[in-house]
């Protein structure tokens, strides 16, 4: 496994470890990954939660797809 596989590996871990020991945390630490995001990064994102969610983003709510 590269560096950058055992590091994204780490991130994916600790994120859902900090989620699972507490939710209220996610919306927070959302956040603040949102806010250092460049505007391909955030476009991915979007494509991410529309393609494999089935959630549109529409400002700040959200819509199911159907």
């Amino acid at each position: 496994m590269t560096n950058l596989e055992q590091r994204k590996a780490n991130m994916v871990y600790e994120i859902a470890s900090l989620i699972n020991d507490d939710p209220l945390s996610a919306p927070v630490l959302i956040e603040e990954l949102v806010e250092v995001m460049f505007d391909e990064q955030i476009d991915h994102i979007e494509d991410v939660i529309v393609n494999h969610f089935g959630v549109e983003v529409y400002g700040e709510e959200t819509h199911e797809t159907v």
